[in-house]
């Protein structure tokens, strides 16, 4: 045993020897990618950890909702009113039960979704290019990610469809270097599972598999029976959480309802919107989502030009790169609305072509001249170049103010006062009471801790185009009626209740009544402007008088409920 150490010993010595200072050889040591990447992950928990307590906007206060009712043993729509597949309401539901049922809790269930997300892109352009140019991916990711008007500091869904994707890109391009087959299958597992959160994301199950078609007849090697079995790995894990999601529907006994809310219902939704409307909303939601940040825009579309000139790249992998992006703007398209969130699907393609951009241009140097950095320049380059944005940007990333932001990317939606609304009914209600929200802002639920004892809780549905909107008027008033919830809040705000023109507005008359005949005033939030709201709660509402153009009621029953049998 002596005798190894003193061997081990003199090994050290000549190491050190040969390399120079024991400094030198420890530094020679050292694996500078794994130190990168940790300084990128490290840098998207320092930006995101800032954000854990911003509030909700109202679809992630659906999600949320929905998923706590989830875990509450509720079946999927019949106990609310879901548009989405089944998967999204699972994975809000698991990130819950993991992290809890806080804002807080949420928020870092998503920080944590985003750093794996960043560590698979990584990995991801590792493959397809190198060292450095995946640092350069990765801090892409982490900046572009965290857009404000592409909603990054949110947990909306697709931050889901963001990380599935990019475990899918991973593993297909692992599946293709090693052709074994289980890769096969996790990639289509992984892009698989992102359609349950979102039905946009078939076009990114089509590319993968359109990737895979491509490589498998491109490579000589591959015979048609290998072809097959790696075609149907992908497609038995494409349709595994598919089928999964659709025996559980049918199991619950929600078949037809499920059919309704994600199928025939959404067909009126998105046909509100037509072509030349869907253009102008393009037009303004571009010139947002890129603002402060278009210099990264202007090197992803450099990259895809940039490619078309490397005599060293095969077409098909040309291809690819375009494909790709073509397919991740098609996920943003459906429904002609272009909502900044919609393109968080879109950034793990733009980080791609950023790399692409820098490695593409820098294997141009390099066969013109010999520099044998010149990658590393490239990196150095790029590093001053998220330093400036930073710098720019410092008050957004590292001192957010949560209310002003959500002004500036949402407008006057009333998203800082539904925190404010929830917070106050949780401290004087107690659990298993009841509250109704009369408004799309199924937040304050969540908030809360409070259920709603209808099923309708997003008061769009109620007041919009649908032929059966005014028997679901009906079925919430009859359920409202019966619970007697202890609290009662009203928006008076437009934007939370969307009426659509010619829409039956019953609603609002019987609020007046049944609010007048059975509940008491006792908060007003008044959205004076956009820096100002005023909160004034219990015996002070008797003298306020509202100024703001949008109103918040929040409103106590006054007397007691009628108990069965008393």
């Amino acid at each position: 045993m002596a005798r190894k150490k003193q061997i081990r010993k003199e090994q050290k010595v000549a190491a050190v020897s040969e390399t120079g200072t024991k400094e030198e050889f420890i530094l020679n040591k050292i694996d500078w990618f794994w130190v990168g990447t940790f300084l990128v992950v490290g840098l998207s928990v320092l930006i995101r950890i800032n954000f854990l307590e911003i509030p909700f906007e109202r679809d992630e206060g659906t999600y949320t909702y929905y998923a706590q009712l989830q875990l509450d043993g509720k079946n999927l729509y019949t106990s609310f009113d879901a548009m989405k597949f089944p998967g999204i309401y699972y994975a809000y539901a698991v990130i819950i039960a993991i992290f809890g049922a806080t804002i807080q809790g949420v928020h870092l269930g998503f920080l944590i979704l985003n750093v794996i997300t960043t560590f698979w892109l990584i990995r991801s352009a590792k493959i397809l290019f190198d060292k450095n140019t995946a640092l350069i991916v990765g801090l892409s990711y982490v900046v572009l990610s965290m857009a404000p008007n592409l909603s990054g500091f949110t947990v909306q869904s697709e931050h889901l469809i963001a990380f599935f994707l990019a475990g899918s890109l991973l593993y297909s391009l692992k599946a293709i270097e090693s052709q074994k087959l289980y890769l096969f299958f996790i990639s289509g597992l992984l892009v698989g599972a992102s359609i349950m959160i979102k039905q946009s994301a078939v076009f990114y199950i089509l590319f993968i598999g359109i990737y895979f078609l491509v490589e498998s007849f491109v490579n000589k090697a591959i015979d048609w029976p290998q072809r097959m079995r790696q075609l149907g790995m992908y497609s038995v894990g494409v349709f595994t959480f598919f089928v999964l999601g659709l025996i559980v529907v049918k199991a619950q006994g929600v078949w037809d309802d499920f059919v309704f809310w994600t199928m025939e219902y959404p067909k009126s939704y998105a046909s509100q919107i037509k072509w030349e409307q869907g253009k102008q909303l393009l037009s303004m939601t571009f010139d947002r989502i890129i603002l402060n940040y278009e210099v990264f825009w202007i090197l992803s579309g450099l990259g895809l030009v940039a490619v078309l000139f490397l005599k060293n790249v095969p077409i098909r992998t040309k291809v690819f790169y375009w494909l790709f992006a073509i397919f991740a703007f098609l996920t943003v398209v459906p429904g002609f609305r272009f909502y900044g969130h919609y393109w968080i699907q879109l950034v793990p393609a733009l980080a791609i072509f950023i790399g692409l951009a820098f490695y593409s241009i820098t294997e141009l140097i390099r066969a013109r001249i010999k520099i044998d950095k010149i990658k590393i320049v490239g990196l150095v380059i790029f590093v001053l170049i998220i330093s400036s944005h930073l710098s720019s940007q410092r008050d957004y990333y590292f001192k957010p103010d949560h209310t002003q932001i959500l002004r500036k990317v949402y407008g006057l939606n009333p998203f800082p006062e539904a925190k404010v609304i929830g917070d106050y009914i949780k401290s004087r209600t107690q659990e298993g009471d009841e509250i109704v929200v009369l408004g799309s802002e199924p937040q304050i639920h969540f908030y809360s801790g409070r259920r709603s004892p209808s099923k309708h809780s997003y008061m769009a549905h109620l007041v919009g185009l649908h032929e059966d909107h005014r028997i679901w008027q009906k079925e919430f008033f009859q359920t409202i009626e019966n619970a007697m919830p202890e609290y009662l809040v009203f928006f008076d705000h437009s934007v939370s209740w969307l009426v659509q023109q010619g829409a039956d507005q019953t609603i609002f008359s019987w609020y007046n009544k049944f609010a007048t005949e059975n509940y008491k005033l006792v908060g007003i939030a008044d959205m004076i402007s956009p820096t100002q709201t005023v909160y004034v709660w219990d015996n002070n509402v008797n003298n306020y008088q509202p100024k703001g153009q949008y109103k918040i009621f929040t409103f106590k029953l006054n007397k007691p409920r009628n108990i069965e049998g008393q």
